[in-house]
């Protein structure tokens, strides 16, 4: 066999490897599969740089039709909302780390970033949360504040589910830049049994409202700081800020028929007050984007 065909062979081999990994990454169905496949792939890129961008592309449009297509009967409730069994959601994590392009570096370092997202994930702790507990908070939220509504204008907010825990969050949530990709809200298994479920995952509807209203993780709304300096509460971090303004919004979501999921130590007089401010939040969101 001459020089040219062994090359010819070889290069075979390397591409038919990584197109099998590609396949490999969208079968995954645990964050361990999917991380294993991930690594693979990034090793038959680098065996093969000439086919590189061949390669990238062919795992994009392989991750665009994954995530049109990943759930034949998609579990949506009755709002705007879907919610991603965790079978499916490893790889629908995977298309929020990487871009849509045709750029290889792009490719590689989303891909990177997903791997090392992956090595975050621990056996499950403790029970996680339910599809009809879920489907509880999301009523509340929607029949109280319309949040819903604000959360998902357009696209369906995204609830992804997952078989592990996480080694420092309970749950997550991302509000896209780019209107056209949902908002997504990442719900673990508690690292703690005291860590209750519900409440975490209306915390992190919190979370998503305040990403809803300014768009930037580090601006909270105005009216938050007003509402604090009347209840005499300092705050020593934006941090410490963004997760008040979780709370607040759990805390009032949670305060009707689900109080059972908050601090015993709330009086009536305080959820009074953060549910009249989340009103106020969201009317003048609304005002302010001409929608009332």
């Amino acid at each position: 066999m001459n020089t040219d065909n062994r090359r010819k062979k070889a290069a075979t081999v390397i591409l038919n490897a990584a197109e099998q990994s590609i396949s490999d990454i969208f079968a995954g169905r645990t964050i361990y599969e999917a991380r294993t496949a991930a690594e693979a792939f990034l090793d038959h890129l680098a065996a093969a740089p000439k086919y590189e961008r061949r390669l990238c592309e062919r795992f994009v449009d392989s991750m665009i039709r994954y995530c049109d297509n990943y759930v034949p009967l998609p579990f949506c409730l009755t709002h705007n909302v879907t919610v991603v069994p965790p079978e499916y959601s490893p790889v629908i994590m995977l298309s929020a780390y990487v871009p849509i392009s045709n750029d290889p570096d792009c490719v590689v370092a989303g891909l990177k970033r997903f791997i090392d997202k992956c090595g975050e994930f621990r056996e499950p702790l403790h029970e996680a949360i339910t599809y009809e507990e879920i489907n509880a908070v999301l009523d509340d939220a929607q029949k109280s504040y319309r949040l819903v509504d604000i959360l998902a204008p357009k696209l369906p907010l995204k609830i992804l589910l997952f078989n592990n825990s996480h080694a420092e969050h309970n749950s997550e949530c991302g509000v896209p830049v780019d209107p056209e990709r949902e908002t997504a809200i990442f719900l673990y298994h508690p690292l703690e049994t005291a860590h209750d479920r519900v409440f975490i995952f209306a915390h992190e509807l919190g979370h998503a409202l305040h990403l809803s209203l300014t768009r930037d993780a580090e601006v909270l709304p105005d009216s938050f700081d007003r509402f604090n300096e009347k209840l005499g509460i300092i705050f020593h971090s934006v941090h410490q800020k963004q997760e008040a303004f979780a709370d607040v919004t759990a805390m009032a979501v949670l305060s009707g028929g689900l109080s059972g999921h908050l601090p015993h130590e709330l009086s009536d007089a305080m959820l009074e007050n953060f549910d009249m401010y989340i009103r106020y939040a969201i009317r003048k969101h609304l005002m302010d984007r001409s929608l009332i």
